[in-house]
């Protein structure tokens, strides 16, 4: 490597190592920004019931992003709600959300999910908030039992497992999803019997899950796929009239099966016997030809002396 590619390389790695740096210090910063905005917000809901305890309205009202709003809702919050600043609360959603710069005007939302407990029962509190430059405070306030959402179907944001009653069509989201599980097990105990090809793969995919979601509310409706391991189908029913419907199909086991008769036949074929080697064929040794005796003048002996032949002079 030669001066001019080490230059450009030492550059880059120093460039990747700031844009690293830079980059943990803008997520370390947001993580920072998002626990001061919690520690206001929890500090808020804290004041709040201070104000319920002491039934200070004007306290209350302060507090909202419209005094009035707070002072329409008071009395009726205050009868349901026995809230004291003591009760125990628990932080169960946080979204903070901040406008982009220049687009719009400045400003800053968040939506927070507790539940506390008052008087030995749980409620869920869903709390709004803004701060621009008009004002700064709360938009929107609810609270309800838990125990009531959970009668009444609908899921509370306060659980992390489904604990609502279900209706009927409820319970067929989940009898499907169950169905599918058993499949699943069918599938994974197939494979392991016949031992396709890539058969390890083919247990996992197994497990793969493929559907569309919905969820809809009064101000609209969202539309998404979701693809996951063993990813539960489910009717979620929330506040506001918002439902989610999830149904999630087993994608892998699904082509394991319409695929089957290929991979088993792939596997199972017939073997084709490896030709042999060709020998060659052997010479077989032939046997010399006699030798011939060379042709000369002389007569083959009979066993007889030979005849004299006389000159004629003499023969007569």
């Amino acid at each position: 490597m030669n001066l001019q590619r080490k230059k450009r390389f030492g550059c880059l790695a120093l460039a990747l190592l700031l844009l690293l740096l830079c980059g943990c210090s803008l997520i370390r910063q947001s993580m920072q920004n998002v626990k001061e905005k919690q520690a206001e917000t929890d500090a808020l809901l804290v004041q709040l019931m201070t104000c319920i305890q002491n039934n200070d309205v004007m306290g209350a009202a302060s507090l909202f992003y419209d005094p009035m709003q707070m002072q329409q809702i008071f009395t009726p919050m205050t009868d349901y709600w026995p809230a004291k600043s003591t009760d125990e609360f628990e932080s169960c959603s946080f979204n903070y959300n901040i406008s982009i710069p220049g687009k719009e005007q400045d400003h800053s939302d968040v939506r927070a999910v507790y539940r506390v407990n008052s008087n030995g029962e749980d409620y869920q509190v869903i709390m709004f908030t803004r701060k621009d430059a008009d004002s700064d405070g709360i938009i929107s306030f609810n609270v309800v039992r838990v125990q009531e959402l959970i009668d009444a179907g609908i899921e509370p944001e306060t659980s992390k497992f489904p604990v609502a009653k279900k209706s009927l069509g409820q319970w067929c989201f989940t009898a499907f999803w169950l169905v599918s599980c058993i499949l699943c097990l069918v599938t994974i105990v197939d494979i392991i019997r016949k031992k396709p090809k890539l058969w390890g793969l083919w247990i996992l995919c197994a497990l793969a899950f493929l559907g569309p979601q919905l969820t809809t509310s009064p101000n609209g409706f969202q539309v998404g796929v979701r693809f996951g391991i063993l990813n539960l189908s489910q009717w979620t029913r929330h506040l506001n009239e918002t439902n989610h419907f999830e149904l999630c199909f087993p994608i892998g086991a699904i082509i394991y099966w319409c695929r089957r008769r290929q991979l088993l036949a792939k596997k199972s074929g017939p073997a084709y016997a490896v030709p042999a080697q060709a020998v060659p064929a052997q010479t077989v040794p032939t046997q010399p030809a006699p030798v011939q005796p060379a042709p000369s003048d002389t007569v083959p002996s009979t066993g007889n002396p030979p005849e004299q032949v006389l000159p004629p002079e003499q023969a007569e």
